[in-house]
């Protein structure tokens, strides 16, 4: 019954997106009419997410791949689709200090709040590769940050080397040994392929309505769009990954719950500014705290090497969603 109720809802909220970008449905220029189309837009990403990393973890389960790798690679791309569609449309309307928010942000909070609070619910154990995983993460993090402060501005070329960067990662995760465990997924092969197209449109919809809403926000409250990205659109599209680490803490699924925060910040970086990039040239204004925001996700980056080397306890998840609130109060100080 409510499985029926969800569809419907995200059928009608599809529908008046699809009116409103298409002109149909004005709306007005106000702070209440855009804060509608916001919270439109992020229930209908959080919907299709859903559905997506359903569909996408039952398919690497039904191929007998393991956890970690499942979390690193389908169910960490399912969940930065949000970023992905989002960072990538922001980029190809101009907006790159937008696209540069909500990458920076994203990391900013799998890292620390939605590790954080799977730790909290459930102390996790690591795979014996996570810490590999998280020190890649840190080397594509410099080489963004070097490609950006360089020229103020990611290149084509350097977004097509970010894409065949994630290219060579997939093929060393294919090639190196990982425990494979035993999960059934329930349902069958042909549904979560449906399941897995059908959510990614609503997040390419939800993501284009999320622009909308931030573009009309930040010239009512004259705030750079860059905050808003960096916080407002990036606890939104980050929601799939906290919902998805929180599930898999709960379910003792540890490899996914640490695997999908390490490949998600990963993809985040070398496939979203990768394509990107490689579409049109993504330029981001070296401030204030676009300069905060490359501090933290170092900073993160660091923490998550040192604690992937052990289990990270419930101490260390309230470390990390402290972090999470000290780059909060430093963004809007």
């Amino acid at each position: 019954m409510w499985r029926r109720a969800e569809i419907i809802l995200l059928g009608v909220l599809l529908l008046a997106i699809l009116l409103v970008l298409w002109g149909a449905i004005p709306v007005p220029h106000a702070l209440w009419a855009y804060s509608l189309l916001l919270l439109a837009g992020f229930y209908v990403i959080i919907t299709g997410s859903n559905h997506f990393v359903e569909g996408a973890a039952n398919i690497g389960y039904d191929l007998k791949i393991s956890q970690h790798i499942v979390g690193l690679t389908i169910v960490a791309f399912a969940t930065s689709l949000p970023e992905l569609c989002f960072s990538t449309l922001s980029a190809v309307q101009g907006y790159g200090e937008a696209s540069w928010g909500n990458i920076a942000g994203s990391n900013i909070f799998n890292t620390t709040l939605v590790l954080g609070v799977a730790a909290l619910i459930m102390p996790l154990r690591q795979s014996k590769n996570s810490w590999i995983d998280a020190s890649i993460y840190v080397i594509v993090a410099v080489l963004l940050v070097v490609f950006t402060l360089t020229g103020e501005t990611v290149e084509r070329w350097e977004g097509l080397v970010f894409l065949g960067g994630y290219a060579l990662y997939l093929r060393y995760l294919w090639t190196r040994e990982e425990d494979v465990e035993e999960v059934e997924s329930g349902i069958p092969l042909l549904m979560s392929v449906l399941l897995t197209v059908l959510g990614a449109g609503a997040v390419i919809l939800g993501s284009q309505a999320l622009i909308s809403a931030m573009v009309g926000i930040s010239l009512i409250l004259r705030i750079s769009p860059l905050i808003i990205s960096a916080t407002v659109i990036a606890v939104g599209t980050s929601l799939p990954e906290l919902a998805t680490s929180v599930a898999a803490a709960w379910k003792k699924n540890y490899g996914i719950a640490v695997g999908n925060v390490i490949g998600s910040n990963i993809i985040n970086i070398l496939v979203v500014v990768g394509l990107a990039a490689s579409i049109t040239p993504l330029t981001v204004g070296v401030e204030e705290k676009a300069t905060l925001s490359i501090g933290f996700m170092f900073l993160t980056g660091i923490i998550a090497i040192l604690i992937s080397r052990v289990r990270i306890r419930k101490w260390h998840g309230a470390v990390l969603v402290g972090l999470y609130l000290l780059f909060l109060a430093l963004l809007f100080s």
